[in-house]
């Protein structure tokens, strides 16, 4: 239970900070859409990511299901510097 309750409040500040990068970086009037593709994205993903990985688990085993989720996780941080923000034209700097 507390597993559940520490992880649910990390996930759900992450997802907060995701979608206030994502509100900053789309144009105005597309707050909407985006925050539908993310949502989708996330659900998609959170789904998939079990089957996916208990897939993985039953043909490889447990440390190539390690190694793998590893590696995908690593190469996100190569995307890091492309996360710039842009001010909008009718937003003013804080």
């Amino acid at each position: 239970l507390s597993y559940n309750i520490a992880f649910g409040a990390v996930d759900g500040v992450c997802f907060l900070a995701v979608m206030s990068f994502i509100a900053k970086i789309v144009p105005v009037g597309y707050e909407g859409v985006s925050y539908a593709i993310v949502t989708s994205i996330n659900n998609l993903s959170g789904r998939l990511g079990g089957v996916v990985g208990g897939f993985i688990y039953d043909h490889l085993g447990y440390a190539p299901n390690v190694i793998i989720a590893s590696v995908t996780t690593l190469l996100c941080v190569f995307f890091v510097p492309y996360l710039i923000i842009k001010e909008k034209p009718n937003e003013k700097p804080c």
